[in-house]
């Protein structure tokens, strides 16, 4: 019995001396980045890293190119050897994201807004950071196009042709 548990633990340790586990980290907070993907063409080998943002890359030997990419990051192109020497510790930038505008529309396709026959109306980011508002329905209050129903805790239903938030489809 002593044999088959010094031969599994001889199993166990040799194959962690195979395998090299890569740890993805955020450069700022250094929390792990869970589901940040690695990708390589030659050979063609996908992974995900885990809960604790560490990865297997035993497989990624034999490549030179390995793009490392999630949400919210920047992208990183870096070769095997590259993680070697940064001891299989890699931190990623966040990616900025810049919204110009956000359009909210009924249809599941792209229209003019002469051809829709619902009135619209926009609000310019200027002006939404000049008036500040606290909520959404703050916002659209100050707009004067919408009547906003006050609640006690401080948010507020939009009205629409006299039908109240649990009334109207958006």
């Amino acid at each position: 019995m002593k044999k088959y548990v010094l031969l599994g633990y001889y199993l166990v340790c040799s194959t962690m001396l195979l395998c090299q586990t890569l740890t993805i980290i955020h450069k700022d907070s250094a929390m792990p980045i869970i589901g940040a993907t690695l990708l390589s063409s030659s050979p063609q080998v996908t992974a995900v890293t885990n809960a604790n943002g560490q990865v297997d890359i035993s497989a990624f030997a034999k490549s030179d190119k390995i793009e490392i990419r999630s949400l919210g990051f920047q992208s990183i192109i870096a070769s095997y050897t590259e993680l070697q020497r940064l001891d299989y510790k890699l931190q990623m930038e966040p990616a900025n994201f810049n919204l110009e505008n956000v359009v909210v529309s009924a249809t599941r396709w792209r229209q003019s807004s002469a051809k829709v026959p619902s009135k619209i109306i926009s609000i310019r980011p200027e002006e939404i950071a000049l008036q500040n508002p606290q909520t959404a329905a703050d916002l659209l209050g100050n707009s004067g196009k919408v009547f906003i129903q006050k609640s006690q805790q401080g948010g507020g239903s939009p009205m629409i042709r006299g039908f109240a938030t649990n009334r109207l489809i958006y």
